[in-house]
Formats: structure tokens, C-alpha cells, sequence
């Protein structure tokens, strides 16, 4: 049975049909806007990435409690907590006065 040969096949010896230049340079421009854009995006993307860590940061240090100092005591043996692994006594933080 004979194999079918078409025209663009690389069997047939003949090489692909070019693509015209007005194609060419068309997916080009589209490729080139696309990346663009892409570029756009990303910038974007990082600069509201620091806004919003900036404005956390900004509201978190706006809470008041900046000022606060605390008073911590110890009930029990001061060991319990990291020599025999009993971490049921446990410093409790009061507010100074």
C-alpha cells in the first residue's frame, strides 16, 4: 500500500510553507502586549503587597497598647516550667500599676 505523502510533510522533501510576514509580526504585537500587561500585573501586584503589609503594621502599633508595661510573677517552683516538663504552673502577667 502506498503512503500518502502530503504537501507539507517533511517527507516529501519539500520544506513547510512560510508563514507570511503580516502573520508573523501580528502574533508578535499580540505577544509583546500580553507580556505587557503581564508586567503590569505583577508590579502592581508587588506594590499592593507592601501597601497592605504597611497598612498591618500601621494599625497594629495604633492599638493603644504600646505604654503597657506588665508585672510577671512566679507561683510555685520556678523549675516546674522547664525542668521536669510539668507545665501546669505557669506565670501570670498582671498589668502595673
Amino acid at each position: 500500500m502506498a503512503s500518502k505523502v502530503c504537501d507539507n510533510c517533511s517527507s516529501s522533501g519539500k520544506s513547510p510553507a512560510s508563514v507570511p510576514y503580516v502573520a508573523f509580526e501580528s502574533s508578535m504585537t499580540r505577544a509583546e502586549r500580553i507580556i505587557k500587561r503581564l508586567v503590569i500585573a505583577l508590579i502592581v501586584t508587588i506594590a499592593l503587597t507592601f501597601a497592605s503589609n504597611i497598612g498591618w503594621l500601621i494599625y497594629a502599633n495604633n492599638n493603644g497598647n504600646t505604654n503597657s508595661s506588665y508585672t510577671v510573677t512566679q507561683q510555685g517552683n520556678p523549675t516546674s516550667i522547664i525542668g521536669d516538663g510539668n507545665n501546669s504552673v505557669m506565670p501570670q502577667a498582671t498589668p502595673a500599676k
